[in-house]
């Protein structure tokens, strides 16, 4: 089922959830690095 594979990924850690019944909504839980903060040496 689709319900219980979504719970494991929140369960997890994977997924965020916000809202509740019809207005569920899901959300990867990653940290995203700003462009600005990179420079030559972070891009291998």
């Amino acid at each position: 089922m689709v319900t219980r594979d979504l719970a494991a990924l929140v369960d997890t850690g994977a997924l965020t959830r916000t809202g509740a019944n019809k207005a569920t909504r899901y959300h990867l839980n990653i940290a995203i690095t700003p462009l600005s903060s990179l420079d030559e040496h972070d891009i291998a």
